[in-house]
């Protein structure tokens, strides 16, 4: 895929910007982000993913402690300027969804799949 897509939609916070940049550009495999409720941990590491799928294919899982709380806070959640958690990804990215399963297949191959801890076996 030579043709480049802005993923410009989400616009970190300062606090939000050394995770982002420890991951993007120092190469962190790992990082713990300690911060109050409502600072948008998740907002920043569904954006971390999503630039990752695209530039390596293969599958994400993005872990929950439950299935019903990723669907809560992905699928149907909004941040506080009132956008879905799906909106960060360019619909010109993306090959197909099945809400269903909680998967999101990229065009360039790459699936991204919100599951539960607490239903491992599935």
């Amino acid at each position: 895929m030579n043709e480049k897509v802005p993923l410009n939609l989400f616009t970190p916070r300062s606090y939000q910007k050394p995770i982002i940049d420890a991951i993007e550009n120092k190469g962190y495999k790992r990082v713990i982000c300690i911060l109050p409720r409502r600072a948008g941990k998740d907002i920043t590491a569904f954006n971390i993913m999503i630039r990752a799928a695209m530039r390596t294919i293969g599958v994400y899982f993005y872990v929950f402690p439950t299935y019903a709380q990723g669907r809560k806070v992905i699928l149907d959640s909004l941040t506080n300027d009132g956008k879905r958690f799906l909106d960060f990804i360019p619909s010109s990215l993306i090959a197909r969804t099945n809400s269903t399963e909680m998967k999101i297949y990229l065009i360039n191959g790459s699936l991204m799949q919100l599951v539960g801890s607490d239903s491992y076996d599935n």
